[in-house]
């Protein structure tokens, strides 16, 4: 009765390891690609932003020279009147 019991036993192990190897072989490579799908995501994304930001902020420089123009022709165009 006792090595029916164990080799019940042992067979359940085996089967367990066997079921967690196939999840594994299953899992892993999905997840792995997962994985790489979403850096490549997270990179684009990266890449779209510095863009964005280098435009805003050659925006932001060419709005501020038209403003310095404007103040300084604002501030010389009384010596320019006779």
């Amino acid at each position: 009765m006792v090595s029916m019991q164990w080799t019940t036993w042992r067979r359940d192990v085996i089967f367990l390891l066997m079921g967690m190897l196939l999840a594994a072989a299953i899992i892993l490579p999905v997840g792995f690609e997962k994985l790489r799908s979403e850096q490549e995501r997270a990179e684009a994304a990266e890449q779209e932003a510095t863009r964005l930001r280098k435009k805003t902020d050659a925006l932001q420089e060419i709005r501020q020279r038209d403003l310095e123009a404007k103040q300084y022709l604002a501030a010389h165009s009384q010596s320019l009147v006779p």
